[in-house]
């Protein structure tokens, strides 16, 4: 079975980033950077750009956009594919939400940006969502760092980094269309991707990593939630995350 590290080929590219040259040191200072997740986040959704062609999303979603680089990214996508998709974002940085906001304005796109912890009692729970992308704190940390309305709520993720993953993972059903919502989440080996995959796969859901990379001391994944249930249209994932995990050289996941 082929590596599903993401191939730099004529057909399968590296994503080309929106313009951020609006942002400043400043803006930095109280938002996330896009870094190498962020790029990764946008590979993959760069490698299904003709996969959102068929499935034709009406409404995509990223929750904690920061910079807003990804919703803005998938909307310039849509746009060159010719797909007409309502594109919103929440953050409970203020900040993030202001700046998402301009960046969408830079690049011509037009996102709806609201202020609100959309992993609270705000979590929509009517299946409308095609596309939901979520970067959400990985990084493992002390749990009294969770949860801040700064810079902090883009990475500080608690125990294994989970505690905001954990959260997220019920709303889940409530929240992706039936049969062919999507949601890319970017998570790191120490979030117990295996354990995470078993969780949604009691939910309804399959699970793949559709590309990883190593960064500096992380080891990076997009893992791709879709409904289990078969269709005609679009073939359920080829494999599953455990052996997609062995695939891109994780030795141990748990």
């Amino acid at each position: 079975m082929a590596s599903l590290m993401l191939q730099k080929n004529d057909q399968e590219g590296q994503a080309t980033l929106p313009s951020l040259d609006h942002l400043t040191m400043e803006d930095y200072e109280n938002v996330y950077e896009p870094s190498e997740d962020t790029f990764l986040l946008c590979d993959a959704l760069e490698k299904d750009r003709l996969m959102f062609k068929d499935l034709l999303p009406r409404r995509a979603l990223e929750i904690g956009p920061g910079s807003g680089c990804v919703i803005t990214f998938f909307g310039q996508l849509c746009k060159e594919i010719d797909v007409s998709c309502s594109l919103y974002a929440t953050d409970i940085n203020n900040k993030a939400v202001e700046v998402t906001r301009r960046t969408a304005e830079a690049n011509g796109i037009n996102v709806t940006v609201s202020n609100v912890d959309l992993l609270g009692e705000n979590a929509p729970a009517d299946n409308s969502v095609d596309v939901l992308l979520f970067n959400p704190p990985y990084v493992p940390t002390p749990s009294n760092e969770v949860g801040s309305d700064g810079i902090e709520a883009a990475w500080a993720g608690g125990m294994y980094g989970r505690e905001v993953i954990d959260r997220f993972l019920p709303a889940l059903p409530n929240m992706l269309s039936r049969p062919h919502g999507r949601c890319y989440l970017v998570l790191v080996k120490e979030n117990k991707p295996i354990d995470i995959s078993q969780i949604l796969q009691a939910q309804g859901f399959e699970t793949s990593i559709t590309v990883a990379k190593k960064a500096r001391n992380e080891q990076l994944m997009v893992m791709l939630v879709t409904w289990a249930e078969p269709t005609d249209a679009l073939p359920p994932p080829s494999s599953t995350c455990e052996e997609d995990a062995a695939n891109v050289g994780y030795t141990s996941l748990d």
